[in-house]
């Protein structure tokens, strides 16, 4: 008997259109992932790119929810996500879009309202919520009196904002659990249970001792811009020697931030006048000039300014009319 070589003996049966991890879970049909590998994978990356998007282009989050809202409605439509979609220039197909606002959508209610914006298309840990006033959604102007019987909802309930920590008072909004599968027979990891207790929304460590002390890596080093997503431990805190022998930036508290950021020339006169610089006003505003056109943007931070004093006073020096040049009584 001649067959083919992809000839199969036999009965063929119909594949079950479920997997092996779907029986694990005892998932409903309406809810099994087998064959939708592709598509989660794509509205991952959808919503990965829209973070990083709304990330760069806006300073807080109801900031960004506005540019959603353009109807000032309160909550994100399809067509606004899809206009959206259109003016970040992102190729998206209509129905992916509809994938993406049916994962966002926790309530189920066919929209997207700032709860849930701020958990599936922002990092709400990184941006500030910009709520100060909890007022109604932002609505159009001259249309106030349409409300004034029936005024709409806040555009999210007090209740869902948390603080972001024990240590400190800023608030963010409360996390939605978006989990496919629960934990099999409860099971919980060790570090979860640590998290818990000690962690957000735990016991405060603020007044628990540490031990240990921390030291340098040799070798990484830490890069200068640092990756949002870049979660690689440099070591680049104190070390060894910065504890013992502390330096006197460190015992004033004083960090490297505040010597780099620019400042005003009241605060470079200020700042220098305190630590004992004597100088003329004429002279010190030229110095300021001068260090401001050294910056592109002409910024001066106390760094620099430091810097272009020690360049005069070098110049001086070799010029013989400083009193630490040779030959002269100081």
């Amino acid at each position: 008997m001649n067959v083919p070589p992809d000839h199969t003996f036999g009965a063929l049966h119909k594949p079950d259109p479920y997997g092996a991890g779907d029986v694990i879970h005892n998932r409903k049909m309406n809810n099994i992932l087998k064959g939708k590998e592709n598509q989660r994978a794509v509205v991952a990356a959808i919503r990965q790119q829209l973070k990083k998007l709304n990330y760069h282009h806006f300073n807080n989050l109801l900031e960004a929810f506005r540019f959603y809202d353009q109807e000032g409605k309160g909550k994100i439509t399809l067509s606004n996500l899809h206009n959206v979609c259109v003016k970040y220039r992102l190729p998206v197909d209509f129905d992916m879009i509809e994938k993406v606002l049916d994962y966002c959508d926790a309530d189920k209610d066919g929209m997207i309202n700032y709860l849930e914006f701020c958990n599936f298309l922002n990092w709400k840990e990184k941006l500030p919520t910009g709520l100060d006033d909890l007022g109604p959604p932002p609505m159009m102007i001259g249309t106030d009196y349409l409300f004034s019987k029936n005024p709409p909802e806040k555009l999210i309930n007090e209740a869902y904002l948390v603080p972001k920590d024990p240590q400190t008072s800023d608030l963010t909004t409360s996390t939605i659990v978006k989990q496919i599968d629960f934990n099999v027979g409860n099971h919980s990891t060790s570090n979860a249970m640590y998290n818990s207790v000690i962690g957000p929304g735990g016991i405060s460590s603020k007044s628990f001792r540490t031990y240990g002390i921390p030291s340098v890596r040799s070798d990484l080093s830490a890069p200068r811009v640092r990756r949002l997503s870049d979660r690689t431990n440099y070591g680049d805190q104190a070390f060894l020697y910065g504890l013992m022998c502390p330096s006197l930036y460190s015992q004033h508290n004083v960090y490297e931030r505040d010597l780099l950021q620019p400042r005003t020339f009241e605060e470079i006169k200020s700042i220098f006048t305190n630590i004992g610089i004597r100088m003329c006003g004429e002279d010190m505003e030229r110095a300021y000039k001068q260090a401001a056109m050294n910056h592109p943007k002409g910024h001066v931070s106390v760094e620099s300014f430091r810097g272009l004093l020690d360049d005069i006073q070098e110049q001086q020096i070799r010029a013989g009319v400083h009193p630490m040049a040779l030959g002269e009584s100081q």
